[in-house]
């Protein structure tokens, strides 16, 4: 207990921790857990599993448990990174490898740009910045790397460290009114501009001066270099420390590094084929199954054939009192902030589309080892997390749930999610990341790096998406903040706007009442259920006894020459009488083929005066129309008219190629020779 007091302590940052303390309510998270296990390992030399510090997180817990092990038993034994010579061609990590690949399909798409500003408070010693990121690009290989290959198998070149040239812009002369635009148009534009893979750099910084108190360092980087624990845990750590000692004249604080990036991707392609990862790689086999669920998102748009990953984010923020409560209702349940937080997307998932098998894909850091801490690089792998909905379970249920999955995921971590996809060689959709549509990932509280400095990844957007949608969170002083990403091609900006409010709407309740059953905590904001309401009120009572044609008819002859149909802009203007001829012409060519009552004519239309013409005239000729949506896949669009059992279909001369044939018959509405047939008989 003595020993494991000290670990709690030094993890945490706190001085005195008592035997009956809980971990996770004293600020621990899955992060720190890591630490946790590196300590237990090194003084008494068994192998924890994570699982263990959740079901055990006091001290008095944890120690009875360890006293059960023996040395060198307990979790999965992983092997120490060592350093290795650099000899012949230095392969790519798994997540690396994935990430090359991606770059070949889409050299110039800036998905994998990540773009963060570090501000500074005060007057900022330019010489001393510039020395301190001269030295950490020195002391980390990884950022001195770049990616070449040979017969398709990329491989690592690190290249000599030369002095960095800090780019310096200065907006001080400028109104101040003008500064700040004039700073996000100079760092949009730079988080946008592609890297070369091959040429390198991949990390590029930009000083920006906005007053004498007010300096901007903005960096963008390649996710193939570099995840959010090298920002956040290691590069702005060592740059605080770097700047310190350079703005007194003092030689760098920092000790050399054993190992480097390099000597990890090694190591990973040596260890990955031992039997342990084997028998990782079978839990996933049977957790994911052949063929997981896909994800039916709530989508605006079918997906195109041809992805662009066009993307966007909404923001959100969950307030502090919030974040303590849910923080509360999790170590109810042993249950991080993160758990809790990927429940309750999960149950918003199911509410929109009440799927029964919920998948997410989540990020572990993957840095299992303590060597790994220091280094800057790409370490991330993602699992992916199917939960059952089935029962209509209670948030606190749900919780429990996923709380379950979770850790079983973290005991099966090491197994890369390339080796996951390629034993269950799921089937693929042209855009989808394999196995999974939407992610989500929760950042720990960024550090406090003094000197007045703020760190944030949020000011600039990159106007590509990885994923169909992806919830980014991150702990702050004040809470939570985040934003989620999405595709634009499947998704309409309302739309997210509303899926971020109520995804803050159901944790609100979720906290307030977790034994509610999930389909009983409310979703819409005072604002939308006002709107629901107002809705719902009588304003007019409508004719119920007349179909819309026989309304239509009625109008035509009250006011035949007024404007009935306009297309804008600038496009044509049908009258009441003109419009009512077109659709007479299309019903009696109906009629002639066999249309009334109980008889279904499909229509695919430009959205243009033809897709009204269609639709009156199809009523006016007895029988009911089957709306098309051109922009659905040509196979969905044959199994509708299929089960509809149309034999007719209503298109235009642009779109008769794209749609499929129906069983019977085409017409093209804009066919001038059927229409003056028709017009002679109407």
């Amino acid at each position: 207990e003595e020993e494991l007091s000290a670990i709690f302590a030094a993890v945490l940052g706190i001085e005195l921790v008592g035997v009956h303390d809980n971990f996770f309510e004293l600020g621990g998270h899955s992060l720190l857990v890591l630490r946790v296990i590196f300590s237990v390992r090194e003084i008494f030399h068994i192998e924890l599993p994570m699982r263990a510090l959740f079901e055990a997180p006091t001290i008095a817990g944890l120690a009875r448990h360890i006293e059960t092990l023996q040395p060198g038993r307990g979790g999965l034994s992983v092997p120490a990174v060592m350093p290795v010579r650099r000899e012949g061609r230095l392969p790519l990590s798994f997540g690396q490898q994935r990430l090359w690949f991606l770059g070949q399909l889409l050299p110039d798409a800036p998905s994998y740009n990540e773009p963060v500003t570090i501000r500074f408070r005060g007057a900022v010693n330019a010489t001393a910045l510039e020395a301190a990121i001269d030295e950490i690009l020195r002391r980390h290989e990884a950022w001195r790397t770049t990616f070449q290959a040979i017969d398709g198998e990329p491989f690592q070149v690190i290249h000599p460290h030369t002095p960095l040239q800090l780019q310096t812009i200065d907006l001080r002369s400028l109104p101040p009114e003008v500064r700040e635009k004039e700073y996000l148009a100079l760092c949009t534009s730079e988080a946008h501009r592609p890297f070369s893979l091959v040429e390198g750099p991949l990390v590029r910084f930009l000083l920006l001066l906005i007053a004498d108190d007010d300096a901007r360092l903005f960096m963008t980087f390649h996710h193939v270099i570099a995840d959010g624990l090298s920002i956040y845990s290691v590069f702005s750590v060592e740059l605080a420390q770097l700047y310190r000692a350079y703005t007194t004249d003092q030689p760098s604080p920092l000790p050399e590094l054993p190992i480097q990036y390099a000597d990890f991707a090694l190591w990973q392609r040596k260890w990955l084929r031992s039997e342990v990862i084997e028998r990782q790689l079978a839990y996933w086999q049977k957790h994911l199954g052949p063929q997981p669920p896909r994800l039916q998102l709530p989508v605006d748009h079918a997906a195109p054939l041809e992805p662009a990953f066009r993307g966007a984010r909404e923001l959100l923020a969950l307030p502090l009192g919030l974040t303590q409560r849910l923080r509360r209702l999790g170590h109810q349940e042993g249950a991080t902030l993160f758990i809790t937080l990927l429940a309750a997307l999960k149950g918003l998932f199911h509410r929109y589309i009440e799927q029964q098998d919920v998948v997410v894909g989540i990020v572990a850091a993957g840095r299992q080892r303590p060597e790994l801490a220091p280094l800057l690089g790409f370490f991330p792998n993602t699992l992916v997390l199917r939960t059952e909905m089935t029962g209509d379970p209670s948030f606190r249920v749900l919780l429990r749930r996923v709380r379950e999955t979770t850790l079983q995921a973290f005991d099966n971590q090491d197994v890369p999610f390339e080796r996951v996809v390629e034993a269950l060689n799921p089937q693929r959709r042209p855009g989808e990341m394999p196995l999974f549509r939407a992610g989500f990932i929760l950042d720990p509280l960024t550090p406090d790096l003094g000197n007045e400095w703020t760190i944030t990844s949020t000011e600039v957007e990159i106007s590509a998406a990885k994923f169909d949608l992806c919830l980014e969170l991150v702990e702050v002083p004040q809470g939570v903040v985040g934003r989620i990403s999405y595709r634009t091609e499947l998704f309409e900006p309302a739309t997210i706007q509303r899926m971020a409010l109520h995804y803050v709407t159901l944790l609100t309740n979720a906290a307030e009442d977790p034994e509610l059953p999930l389909s009983r905590l409310e979703l819409l904001s005072l604002d939308e259920r006002a709107q629901l309401a107002r809705w719902g009120k009588p304003r007019a009572a409508f004719p119920t006894a007349q179909g819309v044609h026989e309304l239509f008819a009625a109008q035509v002859a009250r006011s035949p020459d007024a404007p009935a149909l306009r297309l804008h802009p600038a496009g044509e203007t049908l009258s009441y009488r003109e419009l009512d001829e077109r659709a007479n012409r299309v019903a009696h060519a109906l009629r002639a083929r066999g249309v009334g009552p109980e008889v279904i004519v499909a229509l695919g239309t430009q959205r243009s005066s033809l897709l009204i013409v269609g639709m009156l005239g199809i009523l006016k000729a007895g029988g009911a129309f089957l709306a098309l949506d051109p922009g659905y896949p040509r196979d969905r669009l044959a199994f509708m008219l299929a089960d509809a059992g149309v034999e007719l279909l209503l298109t235009d001369s642009t779109l008769k190629e794209q749609l499929p044939e129906p069983w019977g018959e085409t017409l093209l509405l804009d066919d001038q020779d059927w229409q003056r047939a028709c017009a002679k008989t109407a």
